[in-house]
Order: structure tokens, then C-alpha cells, then sequence
């Protein structure tokens, strides 16, 4: 049970229940007064009456508006950053390894290679363009 309330012992709450009468160890708080409890409470008969005002509604939609701008603007002030190093301990082989890079290599890009496998290319083409002219 709730422990502001009176409790009976486990043998007579399972009499009862057994009685079929509700256990009298669950029942010791009241229902709430309102189906939303405290929040749905306020809400409903202190927060909406107030919000519902049409100056108050434009005034929230302002707010927002201006906030929501002003969020805008500074996250496209936010610098593009490669963080990947922050997550590097300093003294580590990998942090040397990326800072002779940086060092050396910086200016020569990145390298890509592509590989295709042996076969005759103009071949498959005119067979997908056959395939395009049967369908």
C-alpha cells in the first residue's frame, strides 16, 4: 500500500479478494479529480482560457516565429568541422600518423582508383540496348 495510508496484512487482503472485493492495500489513494491529473488540470482551466485570447495566440506565434528565425540564422553561422580527430588521444600513433599526413600530403587531394573487372563492355551495351528495343 501507499505509505500515508492504512494497510491490512497480506492474509486478509487475500480473503477479500478471494471474496471477490477489491484489495484493500490498492485502494488506499483517491482517484484524481481530474482525468489528466494536476498538469490536464492546469492546463485545461488555467493555462488554455489564457492561451485561446487572440493577442495572447499571436503574441505566442510571434515568439516562436522569432525564435525559430533566430536558430535558423545562427546554426548557418556553424562552422563545417572534420571532428573526427577530437576523438583521438593526443599522445596516440594514429594522431601522429594523421599529422604527417596533414603535414606532407595536404595539398596533393585525395587519391581514388577505380577497378573494373575483364570483359568486353561494347558488348554488354548492345545486348542492354536490345533488351531495352524487346521490351
Amino acid at each position: 500500500g501507499f505509505p500515508c495510508c492504512k494497510t491490512v496484512p497480506m492474509a486478509e487482503a487475500a480473503e477479500r479478494v478471494e471474496r471477490g472485493e477489491p484489495d484493500p492495500n490498492q485502494m488506499c489513494c483517491q482517484p484524481p479529480a481530474h482525468k489528466g491529473g494536476l498538469v490536464g488540470k492546469f492546463m485545461e482551466h488555467m493555462f488554455a482560457p489564457v492561451l485561446v485570447k487572440p493577442m495572447v495566440a499571436i503574441s505566442v506565434a510571434t515568439v516562436f516565429a522569432v525564435f525559430c528565425g533566430i536558430c535558423g540564422w545562427r546554426a548557418s553561422l556553424l562552422a563545417v568541422e572534420d571532428t573526427q580527430q577530437n576523438f583521438i588521444p593526443d599522445n596516440s600513433y594514429v594522431m601522429q600518423t594523421l599529422d604527417k599526413d596533414k603535414e606532407y600530403f595536404a595539398t596533393l587531394g585525395s587519391s581514388v582508383n577505380l577497378l573494373t573487372g575483364t570483359g568486353d563492355y561494347f558488348a554488354s551495351q548492345s545486348a542492354l540496348n536490345a533488351m531495352g528495343a524487346r521490351l
